[in-house]
This record gives C-alpha cells, structure tokens and sequence, in this order.
C-alpha cells in the first residue's frame, strides 16, 4: 500500500524534493551573500531605470556650492569667513527657512579674527544655521571638557523621542587605542550656531558607492544625532504637527538605506543633480552690490531690500512707479545686478532648505562621493539627500534576509512543481520564464510605487538553477517515455491532443468527462460520380489534398479533428481545451471550409478534374469525452446524443438544400454573430421529437446587424 502511494506521489514527491534542495542551497549561499555585489548592481540598475516613476527630489532644497568659479573670483579654499557672512546675510534677508552648512569650522583663522567676527555675528542673526561636527579619535591625554560637551548642542537624548531608530556605538568610528573626541565648531561660532550635528560620509561599497548613513550615534548614555536628523528633527517638530514617532528603517547595522534622487536624464551627460545648485560667487557678488546699492541710497540692506522688492512689484505689473520710490532710481549705480540669471531671489530662496558644500574638485579639500546615479558628485548632495529622505518620509525598505529565505523557498519549489507534477516541458518553460518576469516585475513596481528593495539576484536564481536542475532531472526520467508516446500518436491524433497527453500520460486511461461542446460533421457530395470517372490514385490524390485544407481550417480556429470517416469529416470544439465562443468558431470554421473548398474547386476545374460539394451539420450538446477503447487500442473521441444530432444535420443539408445546417442549440450562441435563416422543424432519422433547424448563409461583418 505504502509503496503503491509512493509511486503515486512519486512526482509530487520529486518535486517537493528538489525545490527543497536547491532552495536550502540558494539560501545558504543567500546569508553567506556570496552575491551580494550583483545585487547591488541590480538595485543601481533599478534607480536608473524607475528614476522617472518615484518620488521627485524636494524642490525646497537649494545647494550652494563653493566652485571653481567661485575659487576663480576669490581664490582657493579656504576664503576668509566674511565671505561666508555675506552669504548668511544674503539668505536671511531673501527669506530662506535654514541653511545647513556640509563643512567644518573648528578652528578659528587667528590672522583674520574680524572676518571671523562678522560670520559669527551673521550666523548670529540669521538663527536658522546648522554646522557639521565630528567624532574624532584623541590621544589619552586629550583633555576635552566632556560636562560641556554634554549639554553642547550636538547631544540631544530626546531625539528617541520623536524617531524610532536604534543608535551606533560612536566608539565604532575610531580606533581601539584611541579615545573619543569630539571636533565642533569654534567656540563662538559654536554658541551661536543653531545646532551641530556629526557629519560622515559613511563606508564606500565595493563599487566605491555610498549607498548607508548613520543617523544617530550613542557613547555612554548621551546620544548624538547626525547633522540631518537633527535638522529633519527640528524641521519636522517645528513646521508640522507630529503626533507619533517616525520609524525610520534601517539595515542590520542601524543604518539608513539612502534612497538616492536624481536629476532629469540628459541624452548625452547623464543625469542632472538633483538640486538646484548656485556658485557661491552669485550671493558673494550679489550682496556686496546690495550693500553698494543700498549704501548709495542712504538706507539699511534691510530697506532697500524692501525697496527693490517694490520696484519689482511695479515693474512686472507695469503700474508707474509711486512718487517716494523716484528718489531712489535716481541713487541705485547703473551696474547694480543681482547676480541670478534675471531671476527673483525671493522666488528663489523663500522658505528654501539651502545647503552650503564645497563642489570644486580642484580645491585642496576634495568632498566627491559615488552614488548609483553619479560616478562623481559633491558631498554636500549626501546630506541634502538624506534630509529629503527624512523630512518627506520617503525611505527606502530592505527586504528581511528571513522573508527573501522564504521567497526562495516559495519559487524553488513552485518551479520544481511545475516540471514535475503539471508534465509539459513547453509549460513548464513558460511558467518558470513567466514567474521570473512576474517576480522581476512586483520587485520594479514595489520599487517604484513603495520604495521597497526586494531580492532579485537569490529570488531569480533560485528560479533558474531549478528548473534547470529539474528540466534535466525530469528528462531523464520522463522524456524517453514521452518520445515513445510522441512517436506512435502523432500520426492520428491532433496537436492539441497530443499536448494535453504528453502533459500527463495518464489521460491515455480509459474514462471521460460530460462537457458542452459543439460538434461538426461534414460530408462530401459527388463522391460516387468523382469515384466512377477518376482513377483511383487521382481520387486519393483529390480527397487527401481536400482533408489538408479542411483541416488547416479547422486547426486555426482551434478546433479537434476527431477522425475521418470515409469521405466524411468529424470535428469538435470546446476540448480538450476550453473555448468561450466555441459555437461561433465551429460555424466560422464551417463558412470558412465552404470558401477554401471554392478555391479547390477553380484548381482542378484547370486541372481538368471533376469537382466536389459538401453539406455540413453543426450541434451544440452536452457529450461524454475521453480516451475511448480498450488498453492496447484507444481514441480520444466524443459519444452521444449530440453527436448523433450532428451527423442527422449534416444529413438534413440535402433535404434542406443547403450548404450548412445548425441546430437550435448552436443557433442560439450565435445569432448575433450570423446570418441565418429559419428553415422550420426537421424530424431528424432517429429522433422522436421535432427539432428546429436553421440554414446558415454567412457570417455578421463588424458593424453589420442582423
């Protein structure tokens, strides 16, 4: 009993088998991630090729960068901090909402201590400006006072508070015989300064990629945002009402997964930057003629900003000038430009995130980063990124190393399955080729539409290697089996039969099915006299070259050829694969044969030959299907009384005088779709009851009404 059940399931259990096996193996190979790298290129590849469908970059996010055009005006780096000054001076009066510096100031320029003064003071005033800081590895005798450190703005223990993320230990980033220090901003800058928050670029992958961020470090019992997620914390809490935590995700180091951005793709030079970047020169340039200007007219910065604003106003809408702002027009010099391309400042920088980095590759200070989008881009995006991710939400998810176990465990066995147990090596292709784009496919859109980074390098070869581990292992055991069967059926049975059979040989039993089908019959008329006056290799000849173009007609329109009986033709539709409109094929089918029959009939009339008509019966009924016969001898056929319907139609064709008859159970599925025409209650041979018949003269044309 037992070992009757096992060959019984011994396909199931084959397939179960495998798909476990290569599943346990892509899995281990999966924690081990011995392919890791290949899926970060498939995550680039997603970036690039999805860029258009997500998210966009925040458009209230500005970088101003300290170019080479800036160095050009100015000189290399570092400039004297008063230039910075100007740059705080400039925003704060064009309203911009923060400004976040990617730099470090921890010392102060003893040769310049009044151009440090005034950056102080514009830093001051503006109140709105975030500086980066470090931690840095100190010798033992570093003396730093740690009780001031703890109440510096770069500690912040209620950041937990507000998001549900775990810190790093800080002691991670420098060496074991070092201790931790900490670099902040200068002093007075550091008393002024809005908040401070570490800055690190975090480790390049193995393609030289930044693709992680800390966001939160932990030493002793103090916890020390990043300088974005104490910007995003201060944005956030400040501007929008927040009534719950937010959970960022991270990875399985507490990690932020950046969730790049990128500009519109250029034909010829990759993607643009994200942002909006301007040269740092511009606001340079821009308020030193803003003082100049307002200089000359005897007024504040503040004032003539106002006034200038004014005279905007009224030039755009071309309104006169009021009479108390003629004064000024008189005073403004000639060659005062704010430097912006003609473009408003206020339209600008209102209300915008401005991120303040150096962008010069040829400064003594370097700050290029990788990113899937960019071989070569400034730092300062880093930051800008990781703030947009933040304070829009908009991260990106990792799938669980546990659910991409599972997927693998999932698709392995489903694609083993399918070889084994559904036994058509055709289907078997499509299906696993099929489950490859589906999953590929979910992992685009979930990717696109929900920023989830799914599995497809261990997802995918979990589906090929199994298949291909099957498909060879199944041809070993099945395919000489399935040749054999091929070889003495195909001579007399249709295509579609031979599928189904060699998909499971055990449809070749004895047994069946009750199912709708709509059955065929055609006869030829003329046989005898064709018979009489022709010989007999010229009649095989005719009748073979008649049965070929009969049943090409009927296999395109998907039909069975049952078998040929005499000069007669027998054909069903509706097995042994579904059909939804199988009354209306049968009937196109028979419309179909009339017309290829008409172009036989012109060939032999020049080849001299006599021609032939048929009558053809069509039936719609409920009839038993199956491998009909004994062991040795079978036929995939059809009983019934709607198969002796059928063939008492096709009969009725002489009595009625007509090329096609249907019945009333086929007129009815398909009378919107012929033309027919009423031809009265026949008592067929063999029938008790009258049944009503029609007379089919052509087929409805697209448009036409019955």
């Amino acid at each position: 009993m037992i070992k009757k059940y096992i060959e019984k399931r011994l396909n199931l259990l084959l397939g179960l088998s495998i798909g476990l096996v290569m599943a346990l193996l892509i899995s281990f190979v999966n924690i081990f991630g011995l392919f890791d790298t290949f899926e970060l290129n498939t995550l680039d590849w997603r970036f690039k090729t999805l860029h258009a469908f997500r998210q966009k970059p925040d458009d209230r996010i500005v970088v101003i960068g300290i170019d080479q055009f800036s160095s050009s005006k100015i000189g290399r780096w570092p400039w004297k901090r008063e230039q910075q000054a100007k740059i705080i001076n400039f925003l704060k009066l064009y309203g911009a909402k923060s400004v976040v510096y990617d730099m470090f100031f921890s010392y102060e320029d003893e040769k310049n201590p009044e151009s440090d003064a005034k950056f102080v003071d514009s830093v001051k005033k503006a109140g709105n400006v975030y500086m980066g800081s470090r931690f840095m590895p100190v010798e033992d005798d570093y003396k730093q006072d740690l009780k001031a450190l703890s109440k510096s703005k770069m500690q912040d223990n209620s950041i937990i508070d507000y998001f549900d993320i775990s810190p790093v230990d800080a002691t991670t980033l420098i060496s074991k015989n070092k201790k931790l220090g900490f670099q902040l901003p200068f002093s007075s800058l550091e008393k002024v300064a809005k908040k401070y928050g570490t800055v690190y670029a975090g480790e390049a992958d193995y393609f030289s990629k930044i693709r992680y961020q800390n966001l939160l470090y932990k030493n002793g019992n103090d916890l020390y945002p990043s300088l974005s997620l104490g910007f995003a914390k201060d944005f956030l809490f400040e501007n929008t009402f927040q009534d719950y935590i937010i959970k960022i995700p991270v990875d399985e180091k507490n990690q932020l997964i950046i969730n790049w951005h990128s500009g519109k793709k250029e034909k010829n030079s990759g993607y643009l930057f994200p942002y909006k970047q301007h040269s740092a020169w511009r606001f340079i340039e821009s308020y030193d003629n803003l003082l100049k200007a307002s200089k000359a007219c005897g007024v504040s910065p503040e004032k003539f900003k106002q006034i200038l604003d004014k005279l905007n106003y009224y030039e755009k809408t071309g309104e006169n000038y009021p009479p108390e702002l003629n004064k000024y027009l008189e005073k403004i010099p000639e060659d005062f430009e704010l430097k912006f391309d003609g473009n408003d400042p206020n339209d600008l920088f209102r209300n915008k995130i401005i991120f303040i980095g150096i962008t010069d590759t040829s400064t003594t200070v370097r700050d290029l980063i990788s990113t899937p989008f960019y071989g070569e881009i400034p730092g300062v995006y880093l930051q800008a990124n990781v703030v947009d991710n933040l304070i829009n939400k908009n991260f990106l998810y990792k799938e669980p190393k546990s659910v991409t176990i599972s997927v693998i465990f999932i698709l392995a066995i489903l694609t083993s399955l399918s070889i084994f147990c559904i036994r058509n090596s055709l289907f078997g292709i499509v299906y696993s080729v099929g489950l490859n784009i589906a999953y590929l496919l979910i992992s685009m859109y979930e990717f696109a539409r929900y920023n989830w980074w799914l599995d497809i390098i261990y997802t995918e070869l979990a589906i090929i290697l199994t298949f291909s581990v099957s498909s060879a292992i199944y041809y070993v055991i099945e395919g000489k089996e399935k040749i054999k069967i091929k070889k003495a059926m195909s001579s007399y049975i249709s295509p579609q039969i031979m599928d189904e059979i060699l998909s499971d040989p055990k449809k070749l039993n004895l047994g069946g099915t009750k199912k709708e089908l709509t059955i065929l019959f055609s006869d030829v008329r003329g046989f005898t006299t064709l018979s009489e006056n022709a010989e007999p290799e010229e009649v095989v000849k005719m009748l073979n070259e008649y049965f070929s173009a009969m049943v090409e007609v009927i296999f395109r329109n998907n039909g069975t050829v049952d078998k040929f009986i005499g000069d007669a033709i027998m054909a069903f539709w509706n097995a042994p694969l579904p059909i939804e409109d199988h009354a209306y094929l049968s009937v196109k089918t028979a419309v179909e044969m009339l017309e290829a029959l008409e172009k036989l009939k012109e060939k032999w009339e020049k080849e001299n030959k006599t021609g032939i008509d048929i009558g053809i019966g069509i039936n719609t009924a409920d009839v038993t299907i199956g491998n009909i016969g004994s062991e040795k001898i079978k036929d995939y056929t059809i009983i019934g009384d709607g198969v002796n319907t059928a063939s008492r139609l096709e009969s009725a064709t002489k009595e009625y005088n007509a090329k096609i008859i249907i019945s009333e159970t086929t007129y009815e599925k398909v009378k919107d779709k012929v033309i027919a025409n009423y031809r009265g209650e026949s008592k067929l041979k063999g029938k008790d009851k009258l049944i009503k018949v029609y007379e089919v003269v052509g087929l409805v044309k697209q448009g036409e009404f019955v």
